[in-house]
């Protein structure tokens, strides 16, 4: 539990730091550290899938007969230790076994390929080395954004994969939402000609606000219900202030007095997140409802018909939201995750290497968007979303190191690729719940042809499929033999083996 809460936390902070960054950008003099604070973003934001994919294959490794390998283990007490340190020492190296030396991707040379134990343990000690790398460029960041002059150019240390500036956009939830905002407002001009009421306006321009402010959430109505009761609440403190407070006000002196003990109080809460939007009306509202004039003059039907106005063009906006946007963080998970479907299938099979800093960046940005919803949705239905980021993240690097594998290598990503965008289209079409069998077949048969070469090529795909199964496939082991690749623990299906042989 305390896991996904950190995640929650996390992504909720990368949603934040947007805000902030929005606002730093209007500041002329703020070019450097926006930039700085665009690549903490992005820092921040691949570090979700890294956590992610670390802590499933340490999950499969303790489900493993053979556990988790000592030398893992002291890596990771070690990255553990230096986070905990405050990151301020140099990167430590982690530690190779010293009776098995193995290269970065677990493979010992001169062997056939390592057994699913050791392929498992060199993900996650790559995993490992990518948090620690993602973790020192965001230590460095935040204090080059901290910094009056910063001195140089700032270098990375994570360098393995390339963010682009592409962002995820609901075209269709923002176009339906402008759409609905706009035909609120429609109706309650054309209420407010219809009726002939002379202070309708005041109604139409508080129902615009109330639609607008609140048009860009999963579910507004909360919010709507909020700034109704918090506006009725405006309106009883100014009529109290107005026909019983003021009329005592012989001077300025005594007006400022009457003013100041509220406002006061009313500033310390507006500093504060959790009141912020209870203390914007009670400023805001109060003060416009009142309606300070050079002198004392009250009319209270003006003023009770005026104010009530803009109250019933909030309710109006509240009764509208609530019939045409009934839906709420239910609906926006469910598009996010399909969403992410919907890439996979599209790019799994084939994109131009330039391309993938885009897709990456979009997919990481709507994985950012997706956790805190699925923090605050009950839908138990819906995953996690971490699956398939890691899934696309291992499409891109197959696709990556495609040209540099062996002929016959190739045609056994391919078809794994090819496997990955049948089996997201499925479920885009609500035809596939689960990975196929056949898709493990494929991936099985991929990870044992490329862990008998130990080039460079080799090395990245061997990883990539590894993270690839985990992910679709959870613990399930692979048998590395030679003889034929299948689920150990399992016997032959021989159905399984002819659709195996026809592709």
């Amino acid at each position: 539990m305390s896991r996904h809460h950190s995640r929650h936390r996390l992504a909720a902070d990368i949603l934040a730091l947007d805000q902030l960054i929005s606002h730093l950008s209007y500041d002329a003099e703020s070019a450097t550290r926006v930039r700085h604070a665009q690549e903490l973003r992005g820092r921040m934001t691949m570090l979700l899938p890294v956590l992610s994919s670390l802590a499933s294959v340490v999950d499969a490794l303790h489900q493993h007969a053979a556990g988790i390998p000592q030398r893992l283990s002291h890596n990771m007490a070690l990255a553990s230790a230096w986070i905990s340190a405050g990151a301020w020492a140099p990167l430590p190296a982690l530690q190779l076994s010293p009776d098995a030396p193995i290269d970065d991707a677990g493979l010992e040379p001169g062997s056939a390929g390592p057994d699913w134990h050791a392929a498992l343990a060199a993900t996650a000690e790559g995993r490992l080395r990518e948090l620690m790398e993602l973790w020192q460029d965001c230590v460095s960041l935040q204090r080059r954004i901290g910094e009056t002059a910063p001195q140089g150019e700032w270098a990375p240390v994570f360098q393995r994969w390339g963010v682009g500036a592409a962002r995820h956009y609901d075209h269709g939830m923002l176009v339906f939402s402008t759409a609905t905002t706009a035909l609120a407002i429609f109706c309650m001009g054309m209420v407010w000609i219809w009726t002939g009421w002379a202070d309708g306006a005041g109604a139409v321009a508080l129902g615009a606000v109330s639609c607008c402010f609140f048009a860009a959430m999963d579910e507004p109505a909360p919010m709507i219900r909020s700034f109704f009761r918090w506006n009725v609440v405006c309106l009883v403190l100014a009529t109290i202030y107005l026909f019983v407070v003021l009329p005592n006000a012989h001077d300025f002196e005594m007006l400022v007095l009457m003013f100041a003990v509220p406002y006061l109080i009313i500033g310390v809460m507006m500093a504060q997140p959790r009141l912020a939007l209870i203390a914007m009306p009670l400023a805001v509202v109060t003060a416009n409802d009142i309606g300070i004039q050079g002198a004392y003059n009250a009319d209270f039907n003006a003023f009770f018909n005026g104010n009530v106005a803009g109250i019933a063009g909030i309710l109006f906006a509240l009764v509208w939201t609530l019939v045409a946007r009934p839906f709420g963080t239910r609906a926006a998970v469910r598009r996010l995750v399909r969403a992410s479907w919907g890439d996979i299938a599209r790019n799994a099979t084939g994109r131009e290497p330039g391309e993938h800093a885009d897709l990456r960046a979009r997919m990481l940005d709507r994985l950012a968007q997706l956790v805190p919803r699925l923090a605050a949705s009950e839908d138990e239905t819906t995953g996690d979303g971490f699956a398939e980021v890691r899934v696309e993240l291992s499409t891109l690097a197959l696709q990556r190191e495609l040209p540099a594998l062996a002929p016959e290598h190739q045609r056994s990503v391919r078809r794994v690729l090819q496997g990955v965008a049948s089996y997201y289209q499925a479920r885009l079409d609500a035809r596939a719940d689960t990975p196929p069998q056949v898709l493990r077949d494929r991936l099985a048969k991929a990870i044992r042809k490329v862990a008998s070469r130990a080039d460079q090529a080799s090395r990245e795909a061997f990883a990539a499929l590894v993270e690839m199964h985990v992910a679709l496939f959870s613990a399930a082991p692979v048998a590395m033999s030679a003889a034929g690749v299948q689920p150990a623990g399992q016997a032959a299906d021989p159905m399984s083996k002819q659709a195996s042989n026809k592709q």
